[in-house]
């Protein structure tokens, strides 16, 4: 199912004093503009299926199967159903609703509920047809702003979710249009501007030259602030100076609210201390991570000349990370970063205060160190990748599922992680499936799981007790809805063959960031096809504006720190200055940062390989 609907807990019961209200109304009083009021959170369909609501409603059904219902009363029991998760017995019953006999308020209701109900199957183009039909246009005017952001929301990200990013764009400057409220006009205006400043680079661009201006415009003020997120320049200069250029331009009349109270001050000479252990254990790794940084530190110099910052690099193994920390205030740091080593970043997280901004590139100690002034952590915690696999697994429809994971403690933690969540939203871990490094042969060590041994161990039986000559071929278990593999990109290359190889090919495999480490070769990630993963933006030309200078052949788990790095820097520039620090991410080479309290957390990108090459399933949708 895909990730746009919106759900809310409602009670159902409340429909019928809705719609009556709506017709008393209607007949007993003229509203100041014909304002259909609807509270469109009513319509919803739940992720699971509730037992109890089911037989309730079922039972309920039974009383009244002998009397013919009415259009409304079809929707209201269609409602009900949706709402205890029987979509299947809501879309039998939408089906006999004639939605000529429903007033306007139903109507609306009807419309979203459909869409919502064929967006939950993937049916998204015909989610699209019931919230753009000639009625449902008609009554766009009229409509009260909860209903039409409603709409329009779920409309929108559709027309996302469909490759139709610049239709989107339209869609919601609709909508800003059509509200009244300055305050939702700009609380709007600032959702489109994260939107957009949200894609690849490329995309970015191609919307820029759009023919309808409004779209263009919008895309012109989100490459600005693209283009200026490694630099000190301030968010409200940015937006000040496109709108002088875009004067007519609808945003132009008003700030986003993300850049509307920011200082005009610019923050170019602030230094930067970053506080590494070069001991022999952690050289490599920190060496790494400085390659990075500094990449992306050289690539704002090129875009903002101006600007005087320095780095200074402390060696946090000779006299401890505190004297490290006490030395870069010396140097006059306006950020200090810090923190690889574990242990170092639980004695910077138990500090008393930060005199200035401190960011901790690891996972945030949750006891003593949340929503401390100037502590920030930039979390490096597999728990919060995972967390997106499985709303994606689940959004699809995915219940019953294998996983398969290295013999090795990344491996075994994401497994972990996965399966306890997983059991804990309500699906189900038919098998898990440990391998070590040194398999070769993945067909045997699958069969179990696939239980394509046992169908072997049937045909055997077969062949020796009832007819020798009896033509027998295996199958494979037909109750797997998905596969979760956690791997490196060598074992993956085997494993997924030998899933195609044993009647599997037909199973949906999704996996982390780890599967791919940038490689072009083609021809060898040809045996990853159809697999979905979250991805790193930096892998896919045209994601990023300029590409990130990382060595191939450096180990995946080398080639995220390095990223991790660039990442660290890039989203640094939103600490040096109050006046950077608004509710726009950052779109870098791991993903999508956004910060929460005081966590920097990464939204992963989804991609699939076809044909060997990674596509952006955001843009290359497969309906």
């Amino acid at each position: 199912m895909p990730e746009f609907s919106i759900f809310k807990k409602i009670s159902i019961s409340h429909l019928y004093t809705l719609f009556g209200l709506a017709a008393i109304l209607s007949m007993g009083c003229t509203q100041t503009q014909n304002t259909i009021n609807t509270n469109t959170s009513d319509v919803y369909v739940s992720e699971s299926q509730i037992e109890f609501n089911i037989k309730e409603i079922e039972n309920d059904m039974l009383i009244v199967n002998e009397v013919e219902q009415t259009s409304q009363e079809l929707l209201e029991t269609a409602l009900e159903f949706a709402r205890g998760g029987s979509t299947n017995q809501s879309k039998n019953l939408l089906a006999q609703v004639n939605s000529a006999e429903l007033n306007d308020v139903a109507f609306i209701n009807y419309s979203l509920l459909r869409s919502k109900i064929s967006s939950s199957s993937n049916e998204l183009k015909l989610a699209l047809i019931e919230l753009e039909s000639e009625r449902i246009q008609s009554l766009e005017q009229k409509l009260n702003e909860e209903a039409l952001n409603d709409i329009f929301k779920e409309r929108s990200v559709i027309l996302t979710t469909l490759g139709r990013f610049e239709d989107s764009i339209q869609n919601d400057n609709k909508l800003i249009d059509l509200v009244t409220s300055e305050k939702l006009k700009s609380e709007l205006s600032e959702k489109l501007l994260v939107k957009i400043v949200s894609q690849p680079y490329i995309r970015i661009e191609q919307c820029i030259r759009n023919l309808n201006p409004i779209v263009g415009g919008w895309c012109r003020l989100g490459i600005e602030f693209r283009n200026k997120q490694l630099t000190s320049e301030n968010p409200e200069s940015i937006f000040l100076n496109w709108a002088s250029q875009n004067p007519t331009h609808p945003a132009s009349q008003f700030q986003p609210l993300s850049v509307s109270h920011e200082k005009s001050t610019r923050a170019n000479n602030g230094h930067i201390a970053l506080l590494l252990p070069f001991d022999e254990e952690y050289e490599t790794p920190s060496k790494i991570f400085m390659d990075g940084f500094l990449d992306g530190f050289f690539k704002s110099l090129n875009l903002d000349k101006d600007h005087h910052r320095k780095i200074k690099i402390f060696n946090s193994s000779e006299k401890g990370i505190i004297s490290a920390y006490k030395e870069a205030l010396d140097f006059d740091a306006q950020l200090i970063v810090g923190g690889l080593r574990q242990s170092e970043a639980e004695i910077l997280s138990a500090l008393k205060m930060y005199e200035v901004p401190t960011m901790i590139i690891n996972d945030p100690d949750k006891k003593n160190s949340e929503n401390v002034r100037n502590l920030i952590f930039f979390s490096n915690s597999q728990e919060n990748e995972i967390h997106h696999i499985i709303e994606k697994v689940w959004q699809d429809g995915q219940r019953s599922i294998v996983i398969i994971a290295p013999n090795q403690s990344w491996g075994l933690k994401s497994s972990d992680i996965f399966e306890a969540n997983w059991i804990q939203k309500g699906g189900q871990i038919l098998d898990k499936v440990i391998f070590d490094q040194d398999v070769r042969d993945f067909t045997d060590l699958l069969k179990r799981p696939l239980h394509i041994d046992l169908s072997e161990k049937r045909g055997l039986f077969m062949r020796r007790f009832v007819n020798s000559q009896l033509e027998v071929s295996s199958r494979r278990r037909d109750d797997i809805d998905a596969v979760i593999l956690f791997a490196y990109p060598d074992k993956a290359r085997q494993i997924k063959p030998a899933l195609n190889y044993l009647f599997a090919s037909d199973v949906p495999v999704y996996s982390s960031s780890r599967i791919y480490n940038g490689s072009r070769k083609y021809d060898l990630n040809k045996d990853l096809d159809d697999i979905q993963f979250t991805g790193m933006p930096w892998t896919l030309d045209g994601s990023l504006r300029n590409s990130i200078e990382i060595d191939l052949s450096l180990h995946p788990e080398y080639i995220q720190l390095y990223a991790r790095g660039f990442d660290s820097f890039s989203i640094s520039q939103k600490f040096l200055s109050p006046s950077k620090q608004t509710k726009l991410p950052v779109f870098s080479a791991t993903g999508l940062l956004e910060v929460h309290d005081n966590v920097i957390k990464k939204v992963p990108r989804w991609y699939q390989f076809r044909n060997g090459i990674n596509v952006d399933l955001q843009f290359n949708p497969q309906n």
